[in-house]
């Protein structure tokens, strides 16, 4: 398996309802993918098993999720963040007490499987994100790009799902299943 390309980063606000059903509203593109990386964390569940068992095992207790982008649009700031928009979206002002919505997390991949070429479409379903440092620097002699970076965790929702993979012949196909999942309708 060798993964070529990441696109289409995609978010929605996260609707969790008191049953356990959930659903997403508001679902947006975070510019172009550059770099990203899901790091999942498990935690030891054998300590829970008869002292007499020798089994070990495991179960994921979250993500820890990296993404690099080219650029984060206005929506990012209030539903990810928490930071207050002002009009016309010209201000953002920071407070101490900023956090953001919980929101459902995808992109597409491909991938090339015995010359076949695949679109692997995923989606995180439970991601607070928070922002990382900024870095800024006057021009040298030569150009140095600095991507907006965001890390996150990822957890799971009705204590059991955390992701779900999509395998699709053609990159439209992915498309179509990651706006199904975000919420973002044809129009968009």
């Amino acid at each position: 398996m060798a993964y070529m390309g990441l696109t289409k980063p995609t978010v929605a606000q996260l609707i969790e309802s008191g049953k356990g059903n959930i659903a997403y509203t508001g679902g947006f593109r975070l510019g172009q993918a550059i770099k990203m990386e899901i790091r999942p964390v498990y935690e030891d569940i054998s300590v829970y098993q008869g002292m007499n068992d020798k089994g070990y095992d495991q179960e994921i207790a979250y993500a820890d999720v990296n993404l690099d982008v080219s650029a984060l649009p206005a929506e990012t700031n209030k539903l990810m963040f928490g930071h207050i928009v002002g009009a016309g979206e010209n201000t953002v002002s920071y407070r101490c007490n900023d956090t953001g919505a919980y929101v459902g997390f995808g992109a597409i991949c491909r991938e090339k499987v015995n010359g076949t070429l695949k679109y692997i479409a995923f989606w995180l379903y439970k991601v607070k994100f928070m922002e990382k440092s900024q870095s800024h620097e006057t021009g040298g002699d030569s150009i140095e790009y600095d991507t907006p970076s965001l890390e996150g965790r990822a957890l799971p929702v009705n204590g059991y799902d955390w992701m779900v993979k999509c395998i699709h012949g053609t990159e439209e196909e992915a498309i179509a299943w990651l706006n199904t999942m975000a919420g973002i309708s044809k129009n968009k």
